[in-house]
């Protein structure tokens, strides 16, 4: 998942007292000491007016300006609040429905228990747009719903699935994550399914079935564990008597799957699969009988 990093820095120096090395800073956010002083150089030549947010000083480090401690807590504590909150959802949507310790997802933000308490709230708001729910248990946090509500959400939050998402942005956004490798491997999943298939997959279904591979190879990959889907059984056999060239497509792409991330996907990953494609192939045969009807025309 991508680091929001030029925030966590400045996070990290709003709750120091004096001047702090670039040795310091990569060593409580787990980065190089490169990193910091590039990501440094950045924050102060995004702000407007020759105003530099974090000051140096030669021998001493680094420090945020007090002036803009103070419009940190004024004018931007809300937008702070928002991509905390954004960035939490993120994890609790890809570990769901593992629940995860609230210490560990708080300690890079370097904030007060009567925030996080205040972030629940915003969260528990969030999640209600996807019908999930925010659990808290033991100092654990996690995420209930179906699982179908769940990829829905991760789809929109962490791809930015909207009306007008093309290949070219996810691909931008894969390469941030890992130079593009996941991003190739699904789109040579949704090539095989168009040649095995003798149909081309069009927007939006490209665009879906895009964003449900991706997706879960990163879960798979992080958390090893997802919910099943409620009537794998049933809807496996229904499926294999439906179509059995789509099924067959879909256990292929299952299978590739676990072969390229090292862990086995459980086999009702086929019957979310099955679901894109066959709504896919139904959506190109009604195209083809609308360009039929027109040329008999």
């Amino acid at each position: 998942m991508k680091r929001q990093l030029n925030q966590e820095i400045v996070n990290y120096l709003n709750n120091q007292s004096d001047f702090v090395t670039s040795d310091q800073i990569a060593l409580a956010l787990n980065v190089s000491k490169a990193t910091v002083t590039r990501r440094i150089v950045e924050i102060n030549q995004s702000k407007e007016g020759g105003c530099q947010p974090i000051l140096s000083e030669r021998g001493r480090g680094y420090k945020l300006s007090p002036g803009i401690i103070l419009r940190l807590e004024d004018r931007a504590e809300e937008s702070i609040a928002e991509e905390r909150c954004n960035e939490i959802i993120k994890e609790l949507l890809f570990a769901s429905p593992k629940r995860l310790r609230t210490y560990e997802l708080y300690e890079k933000f370097y904030v007060s228990e009567s925030v996080i308490a205040k972030d629940r709230t915003i969260i528990a708001d969030k999640l209600a747009k996807w019908h999930l729910v925010l659990v808290r248990s033991n100092r654990h946090m996690s995420i209930s719903g179906t699982e179908k509500d769940i990829r829905s959400a991760i789809m929109e939050t962490v791809l930015n699935l909207n009306q007008t998402t093309d290949i070219s942005a996810l691909e931008e956004y894969c390469k941030g994550i890992n130079n593009g490798d996941d991003f190739l491997f699904t789109i040579q999943q949704i090539e095989y399914a168009s040649t095995a298939l003798d149909m081309v997959i069009n927007y939006p279904y490209n665009i879906s079935l895009f964003a449900h591979i991706y997706v879960l190879i990163e879960r798979i990959r992080l958390y090893r564990h997802l919910s099943l889907h409620e009537s794998t059984p049933s809807l496996l056999y229904e499926e294999k008597m439906f179509s059995p060239e789509i099924y067959s497509v879909c256990k292929k792409i299952v299978d590739n799957i676990g072969i390229y991330v090292g862990i086995i996907p459980d086999e009702s990953e086929v019957v979310y699969l099955f679901e894109y494609l066959s709504t896919a192939r139904i959506s190109n045969e009604e195209k083809k009988k609308l360009m039929f009807l027109s040329l008999a025309r």
